[in-house]
């Protein structure tokens, strides 16, 4: 199970970036050094964790400026909790 929700989780990332180009947002998914998702870390590597992506060109921000993207699939009712 835990594994099947995974993949659908991977699956999805593909299809939110494929709508956020849909709707003019630029997004780069994978660091083009590694060609994996982008790691970040910090006090010598005790703090660290992965990003989804970097998307520029939002609405509302400056078409330059970069934000750290984050994607997370939710059933119905974890969704209604973290909406609350």
């Amino acid at each position: 199970r835990l594994l099947r929700l995974f993949d659908r989780g991977q699956k999805e990332e593909a299809r939110f970036a494929e709508w956020l180009r849909a709707a003019g947002i630029q997004i780069m998914p994978l660091d083009p050094a590694t060609g994996k998702q982008f790691r970040v870390e910090d006090y010598g590597g005790h703090l660290g964790g992965s990003m989804d992506g970097i998307c520029w060109n939002v609405p509302g921000l400056d078409p330059a400026e970069q934000v750290i993207t984050e994607m997370k699939t939710h059933n119905d009712k974890n969704f209604k909790a973290l909406v609350d």
